[in-house]
């Protein structure tokens, strides 16, 4: 299982390729005010640790089966922790996330409308590959791929 250590502003992309598209819930995030620390548990579906098992062959597109991979990204020395939640849906994908140095700013950018904006003393994050649990399933068209972020026990 990966692990990944953020300290370095530069090293963030790596983090993106990792975390891109992957869903999360926002009822699952955990504040701990005191200790400074936010933890967001998402499951990765576009990990491709294994090729996916094909189920559903059509001429222009066909559905493949993953496992779920249960994921953790802890972030310490957190000062303070807002949600920017326009859409209302519970279920976000990740976009990116970007640190403004000049304002310790840590922005999680998600798809429809929602950001995470944590103001941290410095950058700490800690990206963490948990277990595979869970099944879902991605069509994959000609020019693209698509999921509907379900996962099945």
């Amino acid at each position: 299982m990966q692990k990944l250590d953020i300290v370095d502003p530069l090293k963030l992309d790596s983090l993106n390729d990792v975390i891109h598209d992957e869903y999360f819930k926002l009822e699952d995030i955990i504040y701990d005010k005191e200790g400074g620390v936010v933890e967001i548990p998402f499951r990765r579906i576009f990990h491709y640790h294994q090729p996916p098992r094909i189920i559903q062959r059509r001429w222009f597109w066909k559905v493949g089966e993953v496992d779920a991979l249960r994921c953790l990204l802890r972030i310490s020395h957190v000062q303070q922790y807002e949600v920017a939640d326009q859409s209302r849906i519970g279920t976000y994908s990740f976009d990116a996330v970007e640190h403004a140095s000049d304002s310790n700013l840590l922005i999680f950018t998600c798809c429809q409308d929602c950001e995470l904006r944590l103001t941290v003393s410095h950058l700490a994050i800690e990206y963490r590959e948990i277990e595979y649990r869970g099944k879902a399933r991605i069509t994959y068209y000609p020019f693209g791929d698509s999921n509907d972020a379900r996962i099945y026990e």
